[in-house]
């Protein structure tokens, strides 16, 4: 795991955009994982939609004694369920992170400054040093639920691909049947 940048004791100011830009990052990242988790739910659904129909498919033209390639309609049915278990594994593998909630962080600030290495500064580099420790939190948040989210998309055209060739794979097995 890469090491964590320490800042040295900067100002207040630069803690301060360090904080904002955080927590900016923070509610970009969040908003990116809604619309990937809606993305992600919708082409669930559509894949099972394209199930359902390629297996209704496949059983009328065997009811009407079409003879499809069974590599071609398997294939099919197969890269259409693949694409759900990514999908899936998508939704439930992916976790999120956030930044220590008020009562909690309250709790750590008081162990912080109970600690004797930081009892004996200053007060005011006491609250800069636990703002610096809070950034960096802030900062980990940002970049774990940032790869969580690469992670998603990564699987959304992942899945993406699955879908078209289960298409094509039974457009393929149309296309035998009238050639």
């Amino acid at each position: 795991m890469a090491q964590e940048m320490s800042t040295p004791m900067l100002g207040v100011h630069f803690h301060k955009f360090l904080f904002e830009e955080g927590l900016r990052q923070d509610a970009t990242v969040h908003k990116m994982a809604a619309h990937l988790g809606v993305k992600n739910a919708l082409l669930l659904v559509f894949s099972a939609f394209v199930f359902a129909a390629e297996s209704t498919l496949v059983i009328v033209s065997l009811m009407f004694g079409l003879q499809l390639p069974r590599l071609g309609w398997g294939g099919a049915l197969l890269l259409a369920l693949a694409s759900m278990g990514v999908l899936l594994r998508s939704v439930w593998l992916e976790k999120y992170r956030v930044p220590p909630v008020l009562p909690l962080l309250r709790e750590q600030a008081l162990l912080f400054f109970s600690l004797k290495e930081i009892s004996e500064l200053p007060e005011e580099q006491q609250v800069l040093r636990f703002q610096e420790k809070f950034v960096n939190s802030l900062s980990r948040c940002v970049r774990d639920n940032f790869q969580a989210n690469t992670k998603i998309y990564f699987n959304i055209e992942v899945a993406c691909c699955l879908i078209v060739g289960s298409v094509l794979c039974l457009v393929g097995c149309l296309l035998w049947i009238i050639g």
